[in-house]
């Protein structure tokens, strides 16, 4: 009850002997960084005083802390990459978030040696069939990815960039998987992976990371309230497409394949993300499948949800020239006489590089 003062009593109905720890004391650290104070035992009693007693006064140190401080940022263009986990490991562990702008600052770092590692699970939009292209072109020569690209291509982390890892880039942009990608474990990748600390003695500054989505191959990604990456290109401003689903008739009870056409004009397609809408109590989809504009390229579809169709599409080879881009099979379920409509909702082409007319049409 004193202030500075601790006044300890203590008994025990059998004998105490030996060495050792004869009592803990907790203390809450309210002195600054650097300073120290004296403990220094006052008075004590053993057995009334029938056990000699040597002092030994003691030393309470705080120890000096360390801030550790730098920035995250992505690989195209340097935009902030917040909510970025810093975590300095040494005797103990010490975290921080980067900000919205990708700063950081870890604070009260004791003396130590340690290792800073950057992580983040989230926020991975950008990644689309264009970033599958690139991996299918890299993997039959037509390119060479390296770098972030690189990193950002090899999506199930086996060191090797192949068409498997476009396969995976499809069905994430088709929606059939969700992040991280399979092998992986992790949805982003920093570069350095970490950081060495031999000693930490003084605040450090300038501990920066450049993060890598894994996927984001074209390095379109954007930071939530800025504006994204533009889309390399060699495309003139005439450049454009239009995507159409004509009008079709099919008997009751009936099926027909309907195509999805493409209209392009000085471009050069490499991939495309393309929504789709019908009524499931009119007509049933199924089948979805490459059209002949489109042979030899990869495709992923997902039909899970009713009423929606999502398609995933790239190729290592450009398409230049008109046609069907994509087919699929549509199964009447309605009465005679009635009609619905087949609605794209998106038809995203290089990732927008190539501006897109959406055409729909009705089935009868």
């Amino acid at each position: 009850s004193v202030p500075g003062q601790v006044r300890l009593s203590m008994s025990s109905s059998s004998a105490v002997d030996g060495a050792g720890i004869l009592a803990n004391i907790e203390f809450e650290i309210i002195g600054a960084p650097g300073s120290s104070s004296a403990l220094t035992i006052s008075n004590i009693l053993l057995n009334d005083g029938a056990i000699p007693v040597e002092l030994g006064a003691g030393m309470f140190n705080v120890d000096n802390v360390y801030n550790v401080s730098g920035q995250t940022t992505f690989w195209n263009g340097g935009t902030a990459v917040p909510g970025t986990t810093l975590t300095l490991t040494g005797d103990h562990i010490y975290e921080a978030l980067s900000d919205s702008e990708g700063n950081y600052i870890i604070q009260g770092a004791a003396i130590d040696s340690y290792v800073l590692v950057p992580s983040k699970q989230d926020g991975d939009n950008g990644i689309s069939a264009y970033d599958a292209s690139f991996a299918l072109q890299h993997d039959v020569g037509l390119i060479t990815l390296s770098g972030s690209q690189a990193i950002a291509a090899d999506v199930n982390s086996n060191g090797n960039i192949t068409s498997m890892d476009a396969a995976y880039i499809l069905q994430k942009a088709a929606g059939l998987i969700s992040l991280p990608f399979p092998g992986s474990g992790v949805v982003w990748k920093f570069e350095p992976p970490q950081r060495n600390i031999a000693e930490l003695t003084e605040d450090l500054s300038g501990q920066d990371f450049t993060g890598i989505l894994l996927g984001d191959i074209s390095g379109n990604w954007t930071n939530p309230g800025t504006l994204g990456q533009p889309i390399n290109n060699n495309f003139p401003q005439t450049a454009s497409a239009t995507l159409t689903i004509p009008e079709v008739n099919v008997l009751p009870n009936g099926s027909v394949d309907v195509p999805i056409l493409l209209d392009i004009t000085n471009a050069e397609l490499l991939g495309a993300d393309i929504i789709f809408t019908y009524d499931p109590t009119h007509v049933s989809i199924s089948n979805v499948r490459l059209g002949s504009l489109a042979a030899g390229w990869s495709i992923a579809s997902n039909l899970t949800e009713q009423g929606v169709v999502r398609i995933a599409l790239a190729g290592a080879m450009p398409i230049t020239s008109d046609g069907q881009l994509v087919v699929f099979t549509a199964t009447a379920l309605g009465e005679p006489g009635t009609e619905s409509e087949l609605t794209l909702t998106r038809g995203e082409l290089n990732e927008g590089a190539i501006p897109s007319d959406l055409v729909s049409n009705y089935i009868y």
